[in-house]
């Protein structure tokens, strides 16, 4: 049986036409960047323990979807520093959220730069606990109400205080559209 030549296009034409298998489609990547102390006096707080402990979480949640990848930099407590690692880490390594910036300083020189760039900050602190950094700069964190504790109550020489109440970050502080007071 021959083929004519209007055939042999129509049929060419059908098989080009069909939907052809696709390759898998590449998984996105959602990359964390650690940026804490790793050589000063938040060391022993942050350092290699924060980021051993981001990638550990990362591996306990094992997201089925996308990847997770965590990279890390020591800000060595210097704003200036911090701010070049996140512009860095934006403009060239696609970083999606900021963690573990432990330093004030440095979580405040942040802060314009994430708002910038559209990215995400947590700033938790050592002491005070989990908080952000507002669109005016100031670091946002809970209020705690303390009672001393009746000598019979401390269970030893530095248990003075006891924890009374919590109030969230977004109620302890005036809100932005109230205006603050600038310094």
């Amino acid at each position: 049986m021959l083929l004519s030549r209007r055939s042999l296009i129509a049929a060419t034409a059908a098989v080009t036409a069909l939907p052809r298998r696709s390759r898998a489609q590449a998984r996105p990547t959602i990359r964390i960047g650690v940026m804490n102390d790793m050589s000063g006096p938040y060391r022993d707080v942050t350092g290699p323990t924060g980021v051993a402990c981001a990638k550990q979480a990362v591996r306990e949640f094992a997201p089925g979807a996308f990847d997770v990848e965590v990279l890390s930099a020591d800000h060595q407590n210097k704003p200036d520093v911090a701010v070049s690692l996140a512009r860095e880490w934006s403009d060239q390594r696609c970083v999606d959220i900021i963690i573990d910036v432990a330093a004030t300083s440095c979580a405040l020189a942040l802060a314009s730069v994430c708002k910038e760039k559209n990215k995400i900050m947590i700033a938790d602190d050592d002491f005070f606990g989990p908080g952000k950094v507002r669109e005016d700069g100031r670091k946002l964190t809970p209020a705690y109400l303390f009672e001393g504790k009746k000598p019979a109550e401390s269970k030893g020489e530095w248990d003075l205080y006891k924890l009374i109440g919590t109030t969230p970050a977004d109620e302890a502080f005036r809100p932005l559209s109230d205006g603050c007071v600038r310094w």
